[in-house]
């Protein structure tokens, strides 16, 4: 095998790395645009670890599987797909963001379910409306304390809105932000 081969084959081992239980670094880097979106490898760990800590308790908490639409942006992609410069999907070892929908359930549903019953350490969770199209925004920074801010934006403007926190129902404080 020739080391052209050898780098293909490792990168596509990379490629389909799991995550977690249900969330492959693929998903996260997939885009719908012509060229490669290749999440820097100081930022695997921190996205991980976003999936052990936000993603899977979110499936689990929302009883359905989620579906990511856009999750890592390289500044290109940000760019292309209009992104703000500062946008959190242009992921750093200690933030990121994610967008998904959960198939079977609304987007207002869902986001309701996380800003009023969700003990996680999220920083912001948006209901983004824009042209038609509803998702959910969820960003994290990890080192600093949550801010739990909730928000919708529907077609332009800003809405802010309640998040509750509720206590956690498990014993691991870490997840909940207080470790």
């Amino acid at each position: 095998m020739t080391k052209s081969q050898l780098q293909g084959e490792a990168r596509l081992a990379a490629v389909r790395r799991q995550f977690s239980e249900h969330f492959t670094m693929e998903e996260f880097e997939e885009n719908s645009h012509d060229f490669t979106n290749c999440m820097p490898a100081d930022c695997i760990p921190m996205f991980e670890e976003f999936c052990a800590k936000i993603l899977e308790p979110i499936r689990e908490l929302l009883g359905k599987p989620v579906q990511i639409t856009s999750a890592y942006r390289c500044p290109r992609l940000n760019t292309v797909v209009g992104g703000v410069p500062d946008s959190f999907h242009v992921a750093t070892p200690l933030q990121c963001a994610v967008d998904f929908v959960v198939p079977g359930m609304t987007v207002q549903a869902a986001f309701d379910r996380i800003r009023l019953r969700s003990y996680l350490a999220i920083d912001k969770v948006i209901h983004e409306k824009r042209a038609g199209k509803e998702w959910l925004h969820v960003q994290w920074r990890r080192g600093l304390p949550p801010r739990r801010v909730a928000l919708i934006f529907d077609n332009g403007t800003w809405f802010k809105t309640e998040y509750r926190v509720m206590a956690p129902p498990v014993a691991n404080k870490e997840l909940w932000g207080e470790a």
